[in-house]
């Protein structure tokens, strides 16, 4: 799904892959690092840990207000996105929690561009390289998906009562999540 951030002037873009093999992702962005200094930034992350859209589209706005603010914890907006969408302060632990390895086949992914063009071609070319579907139902909730998330986020189920107000146990994980996010930046 295309976003585009008004304030920032970006556009970013959230989608899932199937089939993705780890090498031909780590070497999609060994190979492609120079997009960076064309101001297009590519991020990956296990889709088994993201509460849909929403999350990654969280942790990308937070980390464009780190960057406007000068409160970033790393150097790449790519890697801010990351940081932000695990709730951690440093990279390594965050790869791996959220990040690829060798055991993933479904994968997020998030690319950030100056323009809506540029956003698309990278994501068209990431699927040529990646020899991947295109498939966003990676990014959806299922039990085994929230259970994980749970887990891995320190969810628990008190949690999820306190703050469920009637709403559904996966609204409310989505909810938590996003919580965690942006609890990351408050502890600047």
């Amino acid at each position: 799904m295309l976003y585009f951030f008004e304030e920032f002037n970006v556009y970013v873009e959230i989608a899932g892959f199937k089939g993705v093999s780890f090498e031909r992702a780590d070497v999609y962005l060994k190979d492609n690092r120079k997009v960076e200094l064309q101001k297009v930034w590519v991020q990956f992350f296990n889709s088994a840990l993201i509460a849909t859209c929403d999350h990654l589209y969280f942790a990308v706005l937070n980390a464009l207000y780190a960057f406007k603010n000068n409160v970033n914890f790393s150097k790449n907006l790519a890697v801010e996105t990351l940081l932000y969408a695990s709730s951690q302060h440093q990279i390594q632990r965050a790869i791996q929690l959220i990040g690829l390895n060798a055991d993933v086949s479904e994968v997020a992914v998030v690319v950030i561009g100056e323009s809506a063009e540029q956003v698309k071609d990278v994501l068209n070319d990431l699927a040529v390289c990646l020899q991947a579907e295109l498939c966003d139902d990676v990014l959806c909730l299922t039990p085994k998906k929230v259970a994980l998330i749970k887990q891995v986020f320190s969810i628990t189920p008190l949690m999820v009562e306190v703050a469920a107000r009637g709403h559904s146990d996966d609204l409310v994980l989505v909810d938590l999540v996003i919580e965690k996010v942006a609890l990351l930046a408050a502890s600047v």
